[in-house]
């Protein structure tokens, strides 16, 4: 637990959890990156608030700008889908991003949130796309690999009939 959670029991921790999502962001870190010290700053408070805002309906339209490695993509694409689904499971969310590989991973590190059992006992009502072993990620998977069989036939100058 960290220093915010300290003298709370597990309950209250999890309640926290499920009400701030600055804390449930840094919780959200340590299940990605068990071994690297999470180290708060004030933008990251002033992000979470806006995302939360964002959440509620008070800012409709968000930007965030700063510098690389300010965990801008951990907060807005990784833990804020996560804990809005916890939230709202009918909620969506479409993940948008320069390179399909960075969407993918950012994808992948929100649904191993989802799934981990943490995640599970703060949100008991679990969305159906984050149940292990579901068929949407045999879907993922084969359409992913569908995808970059096609990329590599482009890259070799490959054509093929229809």
């Amino acid at each position: 637990m960290s220093e915010v959670s300290a003298g709370l029991d597990l309950a209250e921790y999890e309640a926290l959890l499920r009400a701030d999502f600055a804390g449930f962001a840094e919780r959200a870190f340590h299940e990605l990156y068990p071994q690297t010290e999470f180290l708060a700053n004030w933008h990251q408070r002033v992000i979470a608030a806006k995302l939360e805002a964002v959440f509620a309906g008070r800012i409709r339209r968000l930007i965030v700008n700063e510098p690389p490695r300010q965990l801008k993509s951990h907060y807005a694409s990784v833990a804020f889908p996560a804990w809005c689904l916890g939230q709202r499971p009918s909620l969506q969310f479409l993940c948008v991003s320069y390179a399909q590989d960075l969407a993918d991973k950012l994808a992948r590190d929100s649904r191993s949130i989802m799934i981990s059992p943490w995640y599970r006992r703060i949100f008991p009502t679990l969305p159906a796309a984050t149940r292990p072993n579901r068929m949407a990620a045999r879907l993922y998977a084969m359409a992913r690999r569908t995808k970059q069989t096609q990329m590599n036939r482009r890259r070799s100058g490959a054509s093929y009939p229809s």
